[in-house]
């Protein structure tokens, strides 16, 4: 009887070698990856996929997508809702950079006609030209 059962089970073994080969393969790539790190850090991906994905109705409610280099890009929505005031602060960015060079010019012109010699009026022209 023990003879036969074991046979059966031999038997049995031999047939599944596909399917038990499958899982036992599996458990040594777990096996593995616990032993190199491998698996918390999958463990960290994954939450951070989920973040990710938590994440993008978010920005897209706010009118804000990431693109494939990770930067903020206005949506169709948000440029409708954000145009006026973007539009507004880029022109004072700018406005802002040319009155910076034009105060530069007039303090220069200012100091050139303060100078009583040439050589000190060269030294405030040079580095602007």
């Amino acid at each position: 009887m023990l003879k036969d059962a074991k046979t059966r089970v031999l038997e049995n073994l031999s047939t599944k070698r596909f399917k038990r080969a499958q899982k036992a393969w599996n458990v040594a790539i777990g096996n593995l990856a616990d032993k190199l790190g491998a698996k918390q850090v999958c463990d960290e991906m994954t939450a951070a996929y989920r973040t990710i994905k938590d994440s993008e109705p978010k920005l897209q409610k706010l009118g804000f997508r990431v693109d494939r280099d990770g930067d903020l890009e206005l949506t169709d929505n948000g440029d409708n809702k954000y145009l006026g005031d973007l539009t507004d602060a880029r022109d004072a960015m700018l406005d802002a950079e040319v009155e910076t060079e034009r105060k530069k010019f007039e303090t220069a012109i200012l100091n050139v006609l303060a100078t009583e010699n040439v050589e000190e009026a060269k030294g405030i022209v040079e580095p602007l030209v």
